[in-house]
């Protein structure tokens, strides 16, 4: 007996048998785990792909319209809410009030003042002699300019003067309407009054103020360069002089706005989990959108020479085009106020106008200006209306300077899609005009609808 026993404490023969089926029972259970938990992140990604489009199509359309919207979506999206355990919740209106916050800081720093002058003495430097004296005309420089008058006696023909006779001279102060300059030394009396004067001593006197007076008289005038380096100096410190105190103020929050907030929840049952006693799960996903009102957000760019408010759907618009030298279509600075983040431009026009700026550096908003400018994206251009185009041309009625103002009366709001933009002009689909309404303060279409953006998801 003592040796059958010790015999069967040495057996060892299907040991790894029994260590392989308990390692099997094991891994299976992990790898019931892992498709039932990857069947629960596919069905995440699911919901939460319904709740944002859920969401996004309530916050597009009213606020009456809103859960059905939304709704739709989320059903259109495999989310069956006649499945028990399947719900689909919508929050129509999630307001949330925020205190609006600004600052205001210099829009350029010096370094970037020197670069723009540098870049605009270059840029001068290539203008024609017209040109460059219009802009000393227009920003009131006179350094390096002279003054070309073409007289209309010369000094020949004024010095002559002493060598006619008494009623010549007479007669031609008459005929240049200095005669009553001289009338004083003209003799009044008897034979031959007013055909030669009293005395010599006041022939000499009168011919001297003939001459004095034809020596003013000029035919035309011109303005002639005469030290082109000097003046274009000049010119480009007024214009960087002119915005070295400009200011640009930064938003960090919106007033108000109404969000839209989708819940789905479903159940999940496992398939291989049930061997480890797990039969289901819930899973849930949401999203909030905020709606696409419009808050001024646009284009630093004016519309001064295109089409505008007469265009058709899907025509196409440039903008920020060249005006004159180191000018283009550009609204000032102080009228635009740039989101902490980047993402967004304001322009003011609460006072009833817009700021014409002469120039054409973006500087602090060239980041905020390639967010906006994005292929497809919805913007908005000022353009001055097709009818006034004319009265603002150079030399016309209304022509304009820096700091000019532009009254919103003149003003149209064109509703645009982006289709390129390569940093120097920008290339644009029009979709809709808005006129301002002084009434309610606000762009409105001719069916008196207003302006709106795009919704986005925020959460």
């Amino acid at each position: 007996m003592y040796n059958l026993f010790n015999k069967l404490r040495k057996e060892e023969d299907g040991q790894s048998l029994v260590m392989v089926a308990l390692l099997f029972v094991v891994l299976l259970s992990f790898s019931a785990l892992v498709v039932d938990v990857g069947m629960l992140y596919v069905a995440k990604a699911e919901l939460q792909n319904a709740a944002d489009a859920g969401a996004l199509a309530g916050a597009s359309v009213p606020l009456a319209n809103t859960i059905t919207e939304a709704e739709e979506y989320v059903r259109n999206n495999g989310v069956d809410d006649d499945v028990p355990g399947t719900t689909i919740t919508v929050e129509p209106n999630v307001v949330v009030n925020t205190v609006p916050v600004t600052t205001t800081g210099n829009a350029y720093s010096q370094s970037e003042l020197d670069e723009m002058k540098g870049d605009l003495i270059t840029e001068l430097g290539k203008e024609s002699d017209e040109t460059l004296i219009e802009m000393a005309n227009e920003n009131a420089v006179t350094s390096g300019l002279s003054t070309n008058n073409q007289k209309k006696y010369t000094a020949d023909q004024i010095n002559a003067i002493g060598t006619k006779s008494d009623l010549e001279v007479i007669d031609l102060a008459k005929s240049e309407g200095i005669y009553s300059q001289i009338e004083n030394y003209v003799k009044k009396n008897g034979n031959g009054a007013n055909v030669k004067f009293q005395n010599k001593n006041d022939r000499d006197a009168a011919v001297l103020k003939v001459q004095s007076e034809l020596e003013k008289i000029v035919l035309s005038s011109s303005t002639i360069i005469i030290n082109k380096t000097l003046l274009i100096e000049t010119i480009a410190s007024k214009i960087i002089a002119d915005i070295e105190n400009e200011v640009l103020e930064v938003y960090e929050k919106q007033t108000s706005y109404g969000r839209v907030r989708v819940a789905v929840e479903t159940k999940v049952t496992y398939t291989f989990a049930r061997f480890l006693g797990l039969t289901e799960s819930s899973v849930s996903a949401y999203a909030v959108a905020e709606r696409g009102s419009w808050d001024g957000a646009a284009l630093p760019f004016i519309n001064l020479d295109g089409t505008a408010e007469n265009s058709v759907k899907g025509q196409t618009l440039s903008a920020w085009n060249k005006v004159g030298p180191g000018d283009k279509e550009r609204i000032s600075n102080d009228d635009l106020l740039v989101s902490s983040d980047n993402t967004n431009i304001k322009v003011n026009y609460e006072d009833g106008s817009l700021t014409f700026k002469k120039g054409k550096v973006m500087s602090k908003i060239a980041t905020a200006l390639d967010n906006m400018l994005v292929v497809g994206k919805t913007v908005y251009l000022y353009s001055l209306k097709e009818s006034e185009m004319s009265n603002y041309e150079k030399k016309g009625p209304k022509e304009l300077k820096n700091g000019d103002l532009i009254p919103l009366s003149d003003i149209v709001l064109l509703e645009c899609k982006v289709t390129e933009w390569d940093g120097k002009i920008v290339s644009l689909e029009f979709e809709d005009s808005y006129y301002y309404d002084s009434v309610s303060k606000s762009f409105l279409s001719k069916t008196s609808s207003s302006p709106s953006a795009s919704p986005k998801l925020v959460e």
